[in-house]
């Protein structure tokens, strides 16, 4: 992870100046996103093209990122994780071209799963000019970013679940898994090889441990230190 401090600036721009690159865009924020490519664009850095890709239909923006050969896309989160693994392969037929990120601390939860993606980067809505400049750098520059209040916003909701789940027996965790990951009582029973009234059973005991009375309190709890 990098740490940003008021000295990268300068670093970051240099580091941009190196290579020319073509940057996708998509926030679904527009006074957002043209404040994020106002920051980009604000250095004059002539060798650094920035692509509006919301104006573009979610069913092209494929054939965007493929016509125009993007080295990075940063891509908002609310777009859906079908989406943007969709997208992410997409940027695979690309050389060398990467995914980050635009997200929001309600967000963090998905990191894990955005991970699995092969995202190179997780910026927070609203980051300072020179966040954005050092992460998009040091990511072109085959580094690794994510915004330290996204990191730390992260490590204390896997902290505080990891603290809950301490309270299930292995057999309860199973079924809690099981819930978190959306699937029905007979998914879980039939990935388990046990009944739907044991799964019943132990949904019972897991929801008078934690005091709660359904799945989506469940979810909260977990998520909400």
């Amino acid at each position: 992870m990098f740490i940003v401090n008021p000295y990268d600036r300068f670093i970051s721009v240099m580091m941009l100046t190196k290579k020319s690159f073509r940057i996708g865009l998509y926030i679904c924020d527009q006074l957002e996103e043209q404040r994020v490519k106002d920051i980009l664009l604000g250095y004059e850095l002539v060798n650094l093209l920035v692509f509006n890709l919301r104006e573009e239909s979610i069913n092209n923006l494929d054939k965007t990122i493929l016509s125009n050969s993007l080295d990075l896309c940063i891509l908002d989160v609310k777009l859906g994780i079908n989406t943007i693994e969709k997208l992410q392969y997409t940027l695979l037929k690309v050389s060398e071209s990467k995914l980050v990120l635009y997200t929001d601390p309600e967000n963090v939860d998905l990191l894990p799963k955005f991970m699995e993606l092969c995202s190179k980067g997780f910026i927070l809505q609203g980051v300072h000019e020179t966040e954005l400049l050092f992460a998009i750098s040091a990511i072109l520059n085959e580094g690794i970013f994510i915004s330290p209040l996204l990191a730390d916003r992260f490590f204390q909701i896997y902290l505080h679940k990891r603290q809950i789940l301490r309270n299930f027996s292995p057999k309860e965790l199973l079924v809690v898994n099981g819930l978190i990951e959306g699937f029905s009582y007979k998914q879980i029973a039939e990935q388990n090889q046990i009944s739907i009234n044991t799964v019943r059973d132990y949904v019972k005991k897991i929801y008078r441990k934690l005091n709660i009375q359904s799945k989506g309190q469940l979810l909260y709890k977990l998520h909400m230190p």
